[in-house]
Order: C-alpha cells, then structure tokens, then sequence
C-alpha cells in the first residue's frame, strides 16, 4: 500500500504554525506553583505561556514525562506533562489548552 499527501505549514486551528508550534507563544514573567501528582508544590516563574503549554524556570528537578499541576494566578490547577527539561527551565503541554482569552489575561493583555 502506497500512501500520498502533503505537507501544510497551516496549522489544525486554521493559523501558522507559529515557528512549529499549536499557538503562538506570549512572553510573560510571573511566579507560580508547580506540583508533581504525587509531592508538594515547587515555585517557578513562568517566562512564556500559549493556550497549548508553557516554559519556565524554578531551582525543583522535573523529568519529561511527568505529569504536574500548574496553579496560575486566579484560576483552578491545570494538568500537564514535562515535555523537556534543561538545567533550571522546562517546558511543559497542557493536557487540555487553554482558552486564548486566559491566555491574554495572564500575558496582560486586555
């Protein structure tokens, strides 16, 4: 069996691909609480943040793969996984996006 298509810079939500990424990415700096799904919470400053994920950095060690919480500002924990870590920063995927007005809310947007 032989299969063909083609390949879309387009992204599945009708935008670019924002430099291979789901959503654009807002550059934020605030601090939150990251939790593990099994140990305490850890702080980490948020450096940016898009409907699909978020980069930080905290001094807590964090392995991919792990699931977390995330407590933002105003707003319930929000489930994600470590995608990567380097040193101090990681980068983790939000099981579920985020709406992009919250997005705009935490990137000051107005």
């Amino acid at each position: 069996m032989r299969l063909i298509g083609e390949l879309s810079t387009q992204s599945s939500y009708g935008g670019s691909d924002h430099e291979g990424r789901r959503s654009k990415r807002e550059a934020v700096k605030f601090s939150a609480a990251l939790r593990r799904r099994e140990g305490k919470a850890a702080q980490v400053d948020i450096l940016d943040l898009s409907a699909h994920g978020f980069r930080a950095e905290t001094v807590a060690t964090f392995h991919p793969g792990a699931q977390v919480w995330l407590k933002l500002p105003g707003l319930e924990a929000i489930l994600a996984r470590v995608a990567w870590t380097d040193r101090i920063r990681i980068g983790c995927e939000f099981e579920r996006p985020l709406h992009p007005a919250i997005v705009d809310r935490l990137a000051g947007h107005r």
